[in-house]
């Protein structure tokens, strides 16, 4: 059940079970073993290319019998109190914004890489209802919020973020992935608040092997994900410098050239699914065309503000990379 507040509206578990939302098909998460036995016991057609396992694994069908599983399933319905940890890094000037750092404390068994190479990278260096219940202030105040989940599981660097931290971290990737060898919890912040946000992963995410198995654990993530931890460390820096930069340069660098650009990518997408209807994308267009046009005046002021305060904004970036 997804977690509530005090005092919110409520649907008892019946409740809920009368409606379309809860599945009523019982899950268990086996060992690639039993997965085998149990696969090698099913009869019925084969069932499609798309569905079938590795190529020396038996072919996988949709039934039903000959074999009949037995599963037991015990569990406790309580309500339990979940706790949000907050630590907060006042600024001198405009303490009233926010830069916000979050990562999951929960784990489906040890979690070495969900969430804790996430939790290792915050202790170096949100939750949904959270953000329902602070909406108002977060839109008028958060100026990002900078995920990590899963950040270690692989060598390969894939962040996702939203357009206009897009230069940004490029800028920074390319000083912390010559130095450190080189999603989730932020959809809440991105799309209840339209708060710019990011999430930061070395690898694939919920690909590698290990996901949310008993296997997610500290010899797997050392001999495995991130031998020596220097992936961990990399993370740890680009979050801070990411923070950091978000949080002290003169003028908050977000670069909505490449949110334009997004925009009117995804526009092209939904133009062509609405082919052969009456709908049409021109108001989208031209709210974009608005958009870059507020985005192109917004870089050139930005330019003029660099050129006469520069060596003060050069010496506020050096700074910062060198911490």
């Amino acid at each position: 059940m997804w977690a509530s507040s005090d005092g919110c509206e409520r649907l008892s578990v019946e409740e809920a079970m009368r409606t379309d939302d809860m599945p009523l098909i019982p899950a268990l998460p086996v060992s690639a073993r039993d997965a085998m036995e149990i696969h090698g016991a099913i009869g019925g057609a084969v069932a499609p290319a798309g569905w079938q396992g590795r190529k020396d694994g038996p072919v996988y069908r949709l039934g039903p019998g000959p074999a009949v599983l037995n599963l037991t399933y015990l569990g406790n319905d309580t309500m339990a109190t979940i706790e949000n940890v907050f630590a907060i890094i006042e600024g001198a000037e405009e303490p009233d914004r926010y830069v916000i750092l979050g990562n999951h404390r929960d784990a489906w068994t040890f979690g070495a890489s969900d969430p804790n190479s996430g939790t290792a990278a915050m202790i170096e260096t949100g939750s949904t209802e959270w953000v329902e219940e602070n909406q108002e202030m977060l839109s008028s105040r958060a100026v990002a919020y900078l995920n990590i989940d899963v950040s270690v599981v692989d060598p390969g660097f894939l962040p996702s973020t939203t357009p206009q931290l897009d230069k940004l971290l490029q800028e920074i990737t390319k000083v912390v992935l010559r130095l450190g060898d080189g999603g989730s919890d932020y959809s809440a912040f991105a799309q209840h608040a339209g708060i710019p946000s990011m999430n930061i992963v070395f690898g694939e995410g919920p690909g590698y092997p290990v996901y949310h198995s008993l296997y997610d654990d500290y010899v797997w993530m050392a001999k495995f994900g991130d031998p020596g931890f220097r992936r961990h460390v990399a993370a740890a820096s680009i979050w801070g410098m990411m923070a950091l930069r978000l949080a002290n340069d003169e003028i908050i660098p977000f670069n909505y050239m490449s949110y334009a650009s997004e925009l009117e990518a995804y526009t092209k997408v939904l133009e062509n699914g609405l082919k052969g209807t009456t709908v049409t994308c021109s108001p989208l267009y031209n709210s974009i065309k608005d958009l870059r046009t507020a985005a192109t005046k917004a870089n050139n002021e930005q330019k003029e503000y660099f050129v006469y305060l520069y060596p003060a904004v050069k010496t506020c970036k050096l700074a910062c990379l060198a911490l």
